[in-house]
């Protein structure tokens, strides 16, 4: 018997598995905190961004799902204006009706018009909106109509159609963005099994040891899964923190895009990452159980 294995069954018997199982004997263990970190932000940059999307166009689709948007020429009569905008509240469906200031129709234009802007004659906008029932776009119809008669010029500006489409356009980038969570996610899948397989083929003499020690099929998984585990919370925890920064970084290059940072964006960026983690450890609970089977 060589003169070392006393001591190493002394070891084994006082904390077999800190001694003898340890996976960073693995190069590419080592590598899985930075793996992780990478993964992760990818992926709470990808959620926060989705749920950014999602909130910018429901609040748009609420603010512009029930009205229409009246253009009117320079040119038009005010007398007429007046009987349209005192006729307009009275029909069916229509909530409110609310003319738009010269100076934000100025700021609509922003830099779209030369500096001479204000020696131009501009529209008369007029913001129509309509009480949210089924019947909404019967009562659209109507109103439109009716706009006609007075101002056959009128341009009648119904939000739908450009509703459908950002629609289809933000739905879309929501899925793009959950294709690239999954594949980060069986990217992380893969990484896992290489690395449980990797370690513990490369540990099989010592496995049969602590087989033979009395170290069960349990205690030897939940060791790897707490190494495994432990290593992509660090790796979740540095990856959500980089992407964090980025976010705050962004804001303050863009000061707008501070006003969409919602507690939902927030909280998407800090648990969305979590699936790598518990993905991780379990599949080294899985790997970790059929190489088991096989090596002892």
């Amino acid at each position: 018997m060589p003169k070392s294995l006393p001591r190493q069954l002394k070891a084994f018997s006082a904390n077999p598995l800190t001694y003898a199982l340890n996976l960073k004997s693995s190069g590419i263990f080592r590598l899985l905190v930075i793996t992780t970190a990478l993964l992760g932000g990818v992926i709470a940059l990808g959620g926060a961004s989705a749920a950014m999307l999602q909130g910018l166009y429901g609040n748009w689709q609420l603010s512009r799902s029930h009205s229409l948007t009246v253009y009117l020429p320079p040119e038009a009569d005010t007398t007429k204006l007046t009987q349209l905008a005192d006729s307009l509240p009275t029909l069916q469906g229509v909530a409110s009706v609310n003319p738009v200031s010269q100076q934000q129709v100025q700021a609509w234009l922003g830099g779209s018009v030369s500096g001479t802007a204000l020696n131009l004659p501009l529209p008369t906008v007029l913001e129509v909106a309509f009480t949210a029932v089924p019947e909404t776009p019967a009562h659209m119809s109507t109103v439109s109509e009716h706009i006609r008669q007075s101002f056959p010029m009128a341009e009648i500006d119904d939000h739908q159609p450009l509703l459908q489409q950002v629609s289809g356009a933000v739905r879309g980038l929501q899925i793009a963005m959950l294709g690239l969570g999954v594949a980060m996610l069986a990217l992380m899948t893969l990484l896992i099994t290489l690395t449980t397989r990797t370690g513990l083929h490369a540990q099989s003499s010592t496995l049969h040891l602590l087989v033979q020690l009395g170290a069960t099929d349990g205690l030897l998984t939940r060791s790897v899964c707490t190494q495994v585990g432990l290593r992509t919370l660090a790796g979740y925890a540095l990856g959500t923190g980089s992407a964090a920064l980025i976010l705050l970084g962004a804001s303050l290059i863009l000061p707008t895009l501070g006003n969409h940072l919602s507690t939902a964006v927030w909280a998407t960026l800090a648990f969305s990452p979590l699936l790598l983690p518990a993905i991780a450890t379990l599949t080294a609970a899985l790997t970790t159980r059929k190489i088991l089977l096989h090596l002892t």
